[in-house]
């Protein structure tokens, strides 16, 4: 990849990011007021705060206006970059909770937790699977197999986005339910 290119996919990225916290804006925005989803809006922040009506008095901030056709072409690819970030988060909560309350051992080769882990690993740098000679392979978890031939790969191209939320679900038994479920399957009631 020349600079260039590598500089265009790095400044979509960027794109990307800003783009996910403008649809997160506009979805409070139309909870708040659902009457008028789809209608040409501004919200106005300032700090921390969030306004649609703008603020009283001096202060540093922005203010956007939405329209639904900006937004549309990003809605995909955004909701696909929210669950990557679901699954970062889930991992590095649950990880740390293993830690912290020594539990390393028990949770650390769990599927769902194997899986997460390579997942988040993968997300949190270029996007693929980072499976090299430390990787103790396969992982598999709900019918999917992590193999070291799957170094370079799009994690997404194995883990749909179901397959993130039920992971991050199994996350969550796992860290309740204890030892004993260690096969990670999602449940299917």
């Amino acid at each position: 990849m020349t600079e260039q290119e590598d500089l265009a996919s790095t400044l979509e990225q960027i794109q990307l990011s800003r783009y996910t916290l403008f649809h997160a804006l506009a979805g409070y925005r139309y909870l708040a007021n659902p009457h008028d989803v789809g209608e040409e809006f501004t919200v106005h922040l300032r700090g921390n705060e969030i306004a649609f009506q703008g603020f009283d008095g001096p202060g540093i901030g922005y203010s956007l206006t939405f329209q639904a056709h900006e937004l549309d072409p990003w809605a995909e690819r955004v909701v696909k970059q929210v669950a990557k970030q679901m699954v970062i988060s889930t991992i590095d909560a649950a990880w740390g909770f293993a830690l912290r309350n020594g539990r390393k051992e028990e949770l650390g080769d769990a599927p769902p937790m194997l899986m997460a882990r390579h997942m988040r690993n993968a997300y949190s740098h270029d996007g693929t699977w980072r499976l090299d000679a430390r990787f103790r392979g396969p992982v598999v978890w709900n019918n999917r197999e992590l193999r070291a031939a799957m170094h370079g790969k799009d994690p997404d191209d194995l883990i749909s986005l179901v397959d993130k939320l039920q992971l991050c679900s199994m996350i969550v038994v796992l860290l309740t339910r204890g030892p004993g479920y260690e096969h990670g399957m999602a449940p299917t009631d």
